[in-house]
């Protein structure tokens, strides 16, 4: 728990490797050695205590030969009956088996004993089966029993072919007869000296060679990264043999074995050299090798760790045949997901075209593999200087977050230092910017893991840290887990309030397991703005601050005690405040989405009145939610909901009635929670998400990301095949008939890396919305839109003079070619970031806006007639 818990270690179930902190190869590697060996050591001694308690009292030099009787297959299944038993790993098991052997178990019996110790104990074969599919499961188990019915008589048969004239089951000449005249008192007193004595033996013989098996493992493992393992580990025929190879070169203590093909896969090892590495890393090694070299010819060593290597090579093959074959199968039998494009369709020209190179944006994101739930990698694109074009900010989960200043030519410049945002100490989740203090420049919120920060922008592209200041700082320091924010004047004073979303704490490493979720939540925070550069906690307007709390168990524990992701502040019901939207992960065990309702102020100072209807509204879904877009599908007047999910994706339609909403995914065409694949079916993962007008036609559609994870929600585990970690993101054009269509394939933004995080913005100020992703462990991107359809549009920027200076909260009604649409500014959407602030609106062929109608936070309302299109038009609250 101590290497679990460290904040410095990345770990899978104990198997741990300490994260870079700038020392150098050799100081890393000594320092993982010696923290391998002492996790390792009280399974060692346990071992060398063992063996001499078996020496001593089970085989003493005393009782003579004891299992003489029977042929070659009985010693076999002796021998392997009662390794299982004595669950030891391979090398730790040899000189029990050495005894066995000695006392006329056969070398037969003693290679069934250590396999049957190493890979046919209990503990292993549930745990193998608990963490990995079934599919590695069996193969471990087949190879196991393989490996105890068949190396021991094959090297016993080579080893009496080629020494005729030795009778391997002859008596023991180290070995005294039985003392007829001895009493019970001496036996005892003799057998305790001989297992000290044994024992210590052991500990001299084999523990310096454990100590040098250590400091191996320790410099094989500092070259452990996700290029070489693919590289070399691949779910191929050389990754076959290498992984099998790799097993009989290492020693790992009991159950070792499991994290380390688990990590491996996590690295992205193929299924079937895990399957390989799974059996041989149990089966043998090394020490295994020496110690049983003792009792049998260099010619029985060769044969025992070649026979091991062979059938961890048998089974890898046999992995990747039947993967072969289901693969077959497959094309001939199961349909592709309609989002995943095999082929690419040349007929139409793509929506999208990638320009991450030619924008000179390089950020690659890194993950921390000590995280439970791999997210971070949340991004936002807001103004951070004053030349109205839009930057873009990136969070890193491990490193410096990057700022890329739009430098108005199709090219960004990176300048985190320099600009004083890069938050090198920091564990990036998301963000939210706006202009907070009404000075006339967007500040930014950053959510770490641990102290999230408050930058206010000074001018010229410098932030200052103002966190403690402005008393934004959350309490518990290192032990929360902050996700989403968004900035909203929920009490229409002029000045932007800020909501904090926070996920639960990783303080128990088999919290997901267990599902034990009370003592490592955090609230959501509701910091209320005084309008002098600090800020109020306020979060007792939303609920309970006292503790999580219920009653019977499947209760939720409180609506601020969520798992949170996304916040929304949005006016769903029309009367001119913004109301209030969460999307918890976590739904079923935590607490399911929130919907506050604002109503208005209550009696006495700070006593603002939210109304939970999450129930009565029909939006309390219990789901792993991780994103949110608002948008108006329908064209009704009223803003609907899209939640991303793990499966099944959730589109709420506001009805307008009774504020209430009603799910209508499937009606709408958007079921998209299975991925078929040639080797299986996989749950769709789901993060950002966003409703745009991509292509101007003015009808919102939506836009997906998508990327696999790592839990035991989804419906494989660990060992899930490289090729099925793929989950193209998702274009969905609106068809204007209150369905969508699937337009993916042509899109050229179906990126299929680890997607997390996601905005629209028009980096190009031509109209055409385009679209930047984050990947976890992987590139970002920039997708630039074609404007492929030759439609007229409209950019709205309004400035608030009364209201806040970035016009949050206003919402904006336009009327053009007897269409009326509707957008509200914003800041903070999508999943732990923000989209564009300005208000974007698609045309299609009209010539002329008829009207926009303003109704601003402060209650003013300013109507514009007969506006040009094609143009950004800034639109300043009158007074």
């Amino acid at each position: 728990m101590e290497a679990i818990n460290a904040p410095d270690i990345q770990c899978f179930q104990g198997f741990c490797i300490k994260r870079d902190t700038g020392d150098g190869f050799y100081k890393q590697w000594l320092t993982f050695s010696i923290t391998y060996l002492r996790l390792v050591s009280v399974g060692m001694t346990f071992a060398f205590v063992v063996a001499g308690l078996s020496e001593s009292f089970l085989f003493p030099t005393s009782a003579g030969r004891t299992f003489q009787s029977g042929g070659v297959f009985k010693r076999t299944i002796t021998g392997l009956a009662a390794g299982p038993v004595l669950n030891l790993c391979s090398a730790c098991i040899v000189p029990i088996s050495t005894m066995f052997k000695r006392k006329g178990g056969g070398i037969e019996g003693a290679i069934s004993m250590v396999q049957g110790s190493a890979t046919l104990n209990i503990p292993a074969l549930a745990m193998v089966f608990f963490v990995f599919t079934p599919l590695l499961g069996f193969s471990r188990l087949i190879l196991a029993l393989l490996g105890g019915l068949i190396l021991g008589p094959l090297v016993a048969y080579v080893i009496r072919k080629s020494t005729s004239s030795e009778n391997t089951d002859e008596p023991d000449p180290l070995f005294l007869e039985i003392n007829e005249e001895s009493t019970w008192k001496n036996d005892i007193s003799e057998g305790f000296r001989d297992w000290a004595k044994t024992s210590i033996g052991y500990l001299l013989r084999m523990g310096p060679m454990m100590v040098i098996a250590g400091f191996a493992s320790g410099l094989i493992i500092q070259w452990l990264n996700p290029s070489i393992v693919t590289k070399f580990l691949g779910n191929d025929i050389t990754g076959v043999i290498i992984a099998s190879t790799i097993g009989i070169l290492i020693n790992v203590p009991l159950l070792f074995e499991i994290p380390l093909v688990a990590l491996l896969i996590l690295l992205g090892m193929g299924t079937a050299p895990a399957a390989a590495l799974l059996f041989t890393a149990a089966g043998g090694g090394p020490l295994t090798f020496w110690g049983l070299s003792k009792i049998m010819p260099k010619k029985g060593i060769s044969t025992f760790a070649l026979g091991t290597w062979s059938l961890g090579l048998i089974g890898g093959l046999g992995i990747l045949m039947l993967g072969n074959i289901i693969w077959e199968k497959a094309l001939q039998s199961v349909p592709i997901a309609k989002n995943i494009p095999l082929v690419s369709n040349l007929a139409e020209e793509s929506i999208y075209v990638e320009i991450t190179d030619q924008s000179n944006i390089k950020f690659d994101h890194h993950n921390v593999l000590d995280q439970l739930i791999a997210m971070g990698a949340g991004t936002i694109t807001f103004h951070a200087n004053d030349d109205n074009l839009p930057d873009i900010y990136v969070v890193d989960s491990e490193g410096p977050n990057h700022l890329y200043i739009n430098n108005g030519n199709g090219t960004f410049t990176e300048t985190a230092r320099k600009a004083g945002l890069n938050d090198t100490g920091g564990r990036g989740n998301g963000a939210c910017a706006a202009d907070y203090d009404n000075d006339g420049d967007q500040d930014i919120y950053v959510t770490n893991y641990g102290n999230s920060k408050l930058f206010e922008n000074q001018g010229n592209t410098k932030f200052n840290d103002v966190s403690d200041e402005s008393k934004v700082s959350l309490s518990d320091g290192q032990d929360h887990r902050a996700t989403g924010c968004a900035w909203g004047d929920y009490n229409q004073d002029g000045f932007l309030d800020l909501i904090v979303l926070r996920h639960a704490h990783e303080g128990n490493y088999y919290m997901l397991q267990e599902i034990e979720f009370k003592p490592w939540l955090r609230r959501l925070a509701l910091f209320t703005n005084n309008g002098d550069g600090t800020f109020i906690d306020s979060t007792q307007l939303l609920g309970d601050i006292r503790g999580p709390k219920r009653i019977y168990k499947d209760d939720p524990f409180g609506t601020i005690w969520g798992t949170g992701f996304q916040p929304g502040w949005v006016d769903f019901d029309n009367d001119g405040d913004l109301d209030l939207y969460v999307v918890n992960d976590y739904g079923m065990h935590v607490q399911p989405n929130v919907l506050w309702r604002n109503d208005g102020e209550g009696n006495g100072s700070n006593n603002w009145i939210f109304t939970d209807i999450s129930k009565d509204s029909g939006v309390d879904a219990a789901i792993l939610g991780m994103g949110l877009a608002v948008g108006d599908y329908d064209l009704d007047g009223y803003f609907d909901f899209f939640i991303t999910n793990i499966g099944n994706q959730m589109l709420f339609r506001n009805t307008g009635k009774n504020m209430v909403f009603e799910e209508t995914t499937i009606e709408a065409g958007l079921e998209m929670s299975k991925l078929n694949y040639p080797g299986g079916v996989m749950d769709r993962v789901a993060w950002a998400t966003m409703f745009f007008d991509y292509d101007n036609d003015g009808i919102e559609d939506l836009y997906i990301v998508s990327g696999f994870l790592n839990l035991h929600e989804t419906e494989r585990a660990f060992d899930v095949p490289p090729e099925m970690r793929l989950q193209p993101n998702v274009l969905m054009r609106n068809k204007g008939d209150l369905t969508f269509e699937d337009k993916s394939k042509i899109s050229g933004a179906d990126d299929d890396g680890i997607g997390r995080g996601g905005f629209y913005l028009d980096y190009n100020l031509d109209g055409c919305l385009d679209i930047f992703i984050t990947n976890l462990d992987g590139k970002a991107k920039l997708f630039q839109n074609t404007c492929s359809k030759d439609n007229n549009w409209l950019i709205i920027n309004p400035v608030g003079t009364v209201s806040n200076k970035d016009g949050i909260g206003t919402r904006i009604k336009i009327i053009s070619d007897g269409k009326s649409q509707i957008r509200e500014i914003a800041a903070g959407s999508s999943s732990m970031g923000q989209n564009m602030m300005e208000a974007h609106f698609g045309l299609g062929q009209a010539k002329t806006v008829d009207s926009i109608t303003l109704n601003w936070p402060s209650g003013i309302e300013q109507t514009l007639t007969d506006v040009n299109v094609n143009q950004i038009l800034e639109i300043i609250e009158k007074r």
